[in-house]
């Protein structure tokens, strides 16, 4: 009887090892860095599980058709396997470009947040600033309302940053293939700064070249074409053989040089775009620092009692909303110079002495 409980224990013990995911501790929080993100949603993610199954599938009718040899058999399983394969090598590609995404994105969101709150702070020692001179009779109702009314707009943006964030962490972990109540924490905080793109337009298309999945199809289907003339061109063969194998080699090199242009025109609205997103991102960097620097005017002006209370108020706002945008500009062109970079198998670099392969 000891020796079965025993066993029981044992055989529990290994259970849970095995099929408990490791990283999620008893306090249901997952810590990951953005290389461990990808990772495990590449081994928990369910649609990669479901596109895991179909290839299994695909998998083993390929099995069953050579065992049983028929040559209509084996066609049909092979293009099977082939779009299974494709699908399920695609879908893994895109998983790990939507997870450091939107990895990125809640990082962005943090930092959104962080403004917010700053923006509702500024408002909040404004309305009591405010309060002070009215107590004292130096404001009107109005003033006061006008303090207040900035307030709450400010709250209601802070609040929106925190859906905003809580949001794109739910679909973190939908990404992850977690349950929507684990909370995940992100361990890396790489540089939100402008990172600049140093490559042209011309060597993003040349690289892109080598690793579009279109671009190989369509190679592969011109080496076959090759390869089907070079075997029709013998005396042996009839010779609508020979032609009909020469007009799919034509259609096999009009259709590469298709994909060729169709990369191009892909690669080159990308690019253009994170160049606009990049002279985006500068200029409202430096709309924040004048406006920055217009509060601190009027703040003096105010101190003075040269100006009301509703300049305040308005350069807040203005400086708040001026923020935002940047934050945005700032999202807008790392996603972009994210995607352009795994589009052209070039590392991501998120921080210093740190990249994420493409």
């Amino acid at each position: 009887m000891t020796k079965n409980i025993s066993c029981w224990l044992l055989l529990m013990i290994v259970f849970f090892t095995v099929f408990t995911p490791l990283q999620v501790q008893a306090s249901e929080v997952l810590e990951v860095s953005i290389a461990e993100a990808v990772e495990y949603a590449l081994s928990h993610n369910l649609d990669l599980k479901l596109a895991a199954l179909e290839l299994e599938q695909a998998q083993a009718g390929m099995r069953r058709a050579e065992i049983v040899g028929d040559e209509e058999m084996l066609k049909e399983a092979a293009e099977k396997l082939d779009a299974a394969t494709e699908a399920y090598e695609s879908l893994r590609q895109e998983l790990s470009t939507k997870v450091q995404n939107v990895y990125l994105e809640v990082l962005h969101n943090s930092l959104a947040l962080e403004r917010q709150a700053a923006a509702k702070t500024r408002a909040e020692e404004q309305l009591r600033v405010d309060g002070s001179k009215y107590a004292a009779g130096l404001l009107s109702s109005l003033d006061i309302m006008r303090a207040e009314i900035s307030l709450a707009n400010a709250e209601n943006n802070y609040a929106a940053a925190q859906d905003a964030l809580a949001t794109n962490k739910l679909r973190l972990s939908e990404l992850l293939g977690l349950p929507l109540h684990i909370e995940v924490i992100l361990t890396e905080r790489p540089a939100l700064d402008y990172v600049p793109f140093d490559y042209t337009l011309e060597e993003c298309f040349n690289m892109a070249l080598e690793i579009d999945q279109g671009i190989r199809r369509a190679r592969e289907a011109l080496e076959k074409a090759h390869e089907a003339v070079k075997a029709a061109q013998n005396p042996f063969v009839a010779k609508v053989q020979l032609e009909d194998a020469q007009a799919a080699e034509k259609r096999a090199e009009i259709e590469l040089e298709k994909a060729e242009t169709a990369l191009y025109f892909r690669i080159r609205n990308d690019y253009l775009t994170l160049m606009r997103a990049a002279q985006n991102v500068k200029v409202k960097a430096r709309e924040v620092e004048l406006e920055q620097r217009i509060l601190e005017a009027e703040e003096i002006k105010y101190s003075a009692g040269v100006v009301s209370n509703a300049q305040i108020v308005a350069q807040q706002e203005k400086l708040a909303a001026v923020e935002q945008e940047y934050s945005k500009a700032l999202l807008d062109y790392s996603l972009g110079r994210s995607n352009l970079l795994q589009q052209i198998g070039q590392p991501v670099v998120w921080s210093e002495g740190h990249e994420t392969e493409g």
